[in-house]
């Protein structure tokens, strides 16, 4: 083995050892990056909802990155909305308004702008079925040659017990009487 061999070997071995390094300084630093300073509030959710579940979304190879290099795959958060406690619209390109029997969508894999990472940890503590007041925000945001749209969950509150919101449940017998 030659000295130019060795130090050629020791190079390759650099990124294998240092990786784990890497990795345990991003999860001790890991937070949610800020909202940048051009980024416009279109509209605001704010909805009782039934945590349904988490699912992953798969890559839908709709590009030439796909599946290896496009980061389309991620982890969704489904709520199942039983009430729309506030919706604010603050231009005529914001998301609609959440209705009863909606699905609002969370997404826990992704560093969302604006998305706090408490929010992403409470969500990972949620059983199917618990209930939680959700806050969900549309922003535009204009970041040097390209805009795009960013929709964090700002709140997320576990409630005590489901809101039906007015849509109370029939006994058995009655549903099967009024088929």
């Amino acid at each position: 083995m030659t000295f130019f061999s060795f130090i050629n070997d020791c190079r390759k071995m650099i990124p294998h050892l240092l990786a784990p390094v890497i990795l345990l300084l991003g999860v001790l630093f890991a937070s949610a990056s800020p909202l940048p300073d051009r980024a416009d509030l279109l509209a605001e959710n704010t909805v009782i909802a039934r945590y349904e579940g988490t699912v992953d979304h798969p890559c839908m190879f709709r590009t030439t990155l796909c599946p290896d290099h496009c980061d389309h795959a991620t982890r969704l958060a489904h709520f199942h909305v039983l009430e729309n406690v506030r919706y604010v619209s603050y231009s005529k390109y914001g998301d609609g308004k959440l209705n009863p029997g909606d699905t609002a969508v969370v997404d826990v894999h992704k560093d969302i702008p604006g998305q706090e990472q408490s929010i992403v940890q409470c969500i990972a503590s949620l059983r199917p079925g618990d209930c939680v007041r959700l806050t969900l925000a549309h922003h535009y945001v204009h970041q040097k040659q390209c805009s795009f749209p960013v929709r964090p969950a700002t709140e997320i509150l576990l409630l005590n017990e489901c809101h039906n919101a007015g849509q109370a449940q029939q006994p058995e017998s009655k549903r099967k009487e009024g088929q």
